[in-house]
């Protein structure tokens, strides 16, 4: 199944790289030799600015008129040089000190230890290393390049000396039902697992990360105790809380302390709309409306019909009124029909130069199963027509069923995370997770320890790269599972994750995930 998800395959190598070298790139002033970077297929901006270290808009100053829908594949761009430790070489590339031939079972995180460098920068001194397909061959040569985070001699686990606006120490408050029985608190207590993985990537990088881990009650008798705690710990981040009953008190002490609080779970938080320091992993459905729309007509185009299919109890018709408005103001073509349509139905609906979007007004395991069906059985009998699914973050659950009938119904699901169980990435996650804790992930949507690491690193690299008031800030982190772009919940309010993507499984067995970039 690899072949068939090569427009990830970049993606996930390079995020992979990337996330075990300190979790991304870090932003940096274009300064020093400038190079050149010929554009590949799938690539953008953001992809190329992480590759390089160098910021989104100091590529742009160096190439006038350049925009990200210009850009193009096959095209070249100047990239802005980024001085470290005084070694460079033509180009922008790091200094080579050395050639490495590589042995048998060696690995690149291997490699890069063993020299004292980052995943990062062993990667741009070798760029091939980013193409999809890449594997480390016995008998291969890599270059070795000088590395920016240590002079000669310095041990390769050495801190680096931070800059005046960098933190060489965070303190992490884990609030949540640990000790729970049943799946509440294994989920938790994966989740937790994962912030801890987080941790040791940051740790790798030279930070210091202190984790106090506090039981949650659903009674809150022991809420003021370990509010206390944290308070005496000096967290500059709380993670958790997880009971509703327990998010007006715990933003109350946010706001007064000025300690940050990530949400993991729950899109219904009230408090966002007050307190600064929530930050909601999961948007309100105001929110998510919002950005799945929006992303919907960046996907399909004015020439597009879209045919909102009826339900009786439909569980997502307020999305679906909602997105039928913004699609009639501003031109789309949009009717609707039963859920349970004939042939002939949906024929009288469908032109051959047409393509048609079916939306359901349902998410559930029922509508879904019944639907697919439908759908084979007229594409059987119309090959002529073109037509797209559009479905929810909740039918992930079901891909491993029904994943030949979604590439078959070319099919987009919205969410904000996506696991990918093809990715190597992925698989080297697991078996560190298997490793550390003795036990497999829990088979749910989204995995909490892929979702723990994600979201802990993001909060914790913010925290130490700008401070605690790092919102708004371009925090680079490549997600195993879930991405973030947090935004602001009103004049006096915390963030909202406004990251969405689309997971499309096209008729060609191959999958895309699509996305705006903010």
């Amino acid at each position: 199944m690899n072949k068939h998800i090569s427009r990830l395959s970049k993606w996930c190598l390079a995020g992979c790289l990337a996330v075990l070298a300190g979790g991304g790139v870090p932003r940096a002033s274009a300064q020093g030799v400038a190079g050149r970077h010929t554009v590949q297929a799938g690539e953008t901006l953001y992809r190329i600015s992480r590759a390089y270290g160098v910021a989104v808009e100091d590529i742009v100053k160096a190439n006038p008129g350049l925009t990200a829908e210009s850009l193009k594949k096959g095209s070249t761009i100047v990239i802005p040089g980024v001085a470290r430790s005084g070694e460079t070489q033509a180009g922008g590339r790091p200094a080579i000190r050395t050639t490495h031939v590589v042995k048998a079972k060696e690995t690149l995180w291997g490699i890069s230890h063993e020299y004292g460098i980052t995943l990062d920068e062993l990667v741009q001194a070798n760029p091939e290393m980013m193409v999809a397909g890449y594997e480390l061959k016995t008998g291969s040569k890599v270059l070795i390049p000088y590395t920016s985070q240590k002079s000669e001699g310095r041990s390769p686990m050495t801190p680096v000396v931070a800059s005046p606006r960098e933190l060489t120490t965070v303190n992490v408050a884990v609030l949540m039902p640990l000790k729970s029985a049943g799946s509440e608190g294994s989920r938790c207590l994966e989740y937790y697992r994962g912030v801890l993985m987080a941790v040791e990537q940051l740790k790798n990088a030279g930070k210091n990360v202190n984790v106090f881990a506090y039981d949650e009650e659903p009674t809150g008798t022991t809420l003021p105790g370990a509010l206390d705690k944290i308070k005496a710990a000096g967290a500059e981040l709380i993670v958790g809380p997880v009971y509703p009953q327990h998010f007006a008190t715990v933003a109350d002490f946010a706001r007064r302390e000025g300690v940050n609080v990530l949400v993991p779970f729950s899109s219904k938080v009230a408090q966002v709309e007050t307190c600064t320091r929530i930050y909601m992993m999961n948007a309100p459905d105001k929110y998510k409306h919002t950005y799945a729309a929006d992303l919907f007509m960046h996907t399909f185009a004015k020439g597009d019909k879209i045919i909102f299919l009826r339900s009786a109890g439909g569980n997502e018709r307020a999305f679906c009124e909602y997105l039928k408005t913004r699609l009639a103001a501003v031109g789309y073509e949009t009717c609707s029909l039963p859920a349970t349509f004939d042939n002939a139905q949906l024929k009288g609906l469908l032109s051959p130069s047409q393509r048609a979007v079916l939306v359901p007004d349902d998410c559930s395991k029922a509508t879904l199963e019944a639907l697919l069906p439908r759908l084979r059985a007229f594409k059987d009998l119309y090959p002529g027509f073109q037509t797209a699914l559009f479905g929810y973050p909740e039918w992930q659950t079901y891909v491993s069923a029904h994943q030949d009938d979604f590439f078959r119904a070319n099919t987009y699901l919205f969410t904000n995370f996506y696991y990918n169980v093809y990715d190597q990435a992925t698989r080297t996650f697991e078996d560190r997770y298997r490793a550390w804790f003795r036990t497999s992930l829990i088979d749910t949507y989204p995995r909490m320890a892929l979702l723990g690491y994600d979201s802990g690193l993001y909060m914790m690299k913010g925290i130490l790269t700008y401070g605690a008031d790092f919102a708004g800030q371009d925090v680079p982190i490549v997600p195993r599972q879930s991405d973030m772009h947090f935004e602001k919940a009103g004049a006096d309010g915390g963030y909202v994750n406004s990251s969405i993507w689309f997971i499309h499984y096209k008729p060609d067995k191959s999958i895309e995930r699509l996305e705006i970039k903010h």
